[in-house]
């Protein structure tokens, strides 16, 4: 068989497509999974490009409708957010707690056990997403949600906070974002335990 040189350009042509179509596809899918397993140990959204915001950030955990048996909402508010990562510490800085009543486009991760992370599933812009925390059984004390928030792909801001106070109707919650002010950089806290399962939220 004889091939031309119009026939080698249009195979090198249909090469070239076949290849960036696949290097597409991977790209959409490393951003369209969710928190990747390191986001367990840092809560930094490591498969996107970009680094950690230093300035004030627009978005903020906010712990609402908190009961006297300590569950309570936790809500990512401020503008739309592509990505998020969230979940809550005892004094002893262990992961507690689990999510439940996920919206669309997000899931549980589970970090020390089961679902006990919140995160996105889907980079679809979300507004204000709102999830349910439950604590341990019996648990009894003070948790801060620790999280970090993906405005796009280049431009997120980590350690956002919120204190509750397990047992106490009004939530009692403090919110900022911890910043070392000697650097400006935004502080990180090591997590025990590796990522295991993943859990989409409910499509309503």
């Amino acid at each position: 068989m004889v091939v031309t040189r119009s026939g080698r350009s249009r195979t090198m042509y249909g090469l070239c497509v076949l290849v960036i179509l696949w290097t597409l596809n991977g790209l959409v899918g490393g951003y369209g999974k969710g928190s990747p397993e390191s986001s367990c140990k840092n809560l930094e959204p490591e498969h996107f490009g970009g680094k950690a915001q230093t300035g004030e950030s627009p978005y903020s955990i906010d712990v609402v409708d908190a009961t006297s048996d300590g569950r309570t909402k936790v809500r990512i508010s401020g503008a739309d957010v592509m990505g998020f990562v969230v979940h809550a510490r005892d004094d002893h800085d262990t992961v507690v707690g689990s999510f439940s009543d996920l919206p669309p486009l997000t899931a549980t991760i589970t970090c020390r056990t089961e679902a006990d992370t919140w995160s996105h599933s889907d980079t679809s812009l979300k507004t204000n997403p709102q999830a349910q925390w439950a604590p341990p059984p019996h648990f009894t004390g003070t948790v801060h949600f620790r999280g970090s928030v993906l405005r796009d792909e280049l431009t997120y801001w980590v350690d956002l906070t919120a204190k509750h106070v397990v047992g106490s109707a009004t939530g009692n919650t403090e919110t900022g974002t911890t910043t070392d002010t000697a650097t400006g950089d935004n502080s990180q806290h090591n997590v025990d335990g590796d990522v295991a399962t993943t859990t989409a939220g409910n499509r309503c």
